[in-house]
């Protein structure tokens, strides 16, 4: 289903909607582009700007708040790459960012004595 230029009071426009439902926002300056993008909570799979050049594409693309912007065509999400994050649109699930959200980082430490402090920098693991 595509849904275009839905009015800010609709729920498609506030919330996300899981399905195959596309939003279209249209806009005629880069600056009324900036502003529906602020508007928007979420960003669930990210955002795409087709533009009548691609420098214009590069011009808006930074202020958009999205894990992943496709100029002129989707992208697929790529394993290297983070995706999500923004706004209320979750955590990172893809790349080192994704990995590291799955992870718990915690350090044991053991105290031997005091004769080994200091000599940190001299201990080897290899």
């Amino acid at each position: 289903m595509l849904l275009r230029n839905p009015s800010k009071d609709r729920t498609i426009y506030k919330e996300e909607i899981f399905g195959p439902v596309l939003t279209n926002l249209t806009f005629d300056t880069d600056k009324e582009g900036n502003k529906l993008a602020e508007d928007k909570l979420n960003e669930l799979s990210g955002a795409y700007v087709y533009a009548s050049n691609i420098a214009r594409g590069f011009r808006v693309s930074p202020k958009i708040k999205a894990g992943t912007i496709g100029i002129d065509g989707a992208c697929l999400p790529d394993n290297n790459l983070p995706f999500g994050r923004h706004k209320q649109s979750g955590d990172r699930k893809i790349g080192n960012e994704g990995l590291m959200a799955y992870s718990q980082a915690k350090s044991i430490n053991i105290y031997i004595g005091p004769w080994l402090r200091n000599t940190s920098s001299q201990l080897s693991t290899g």
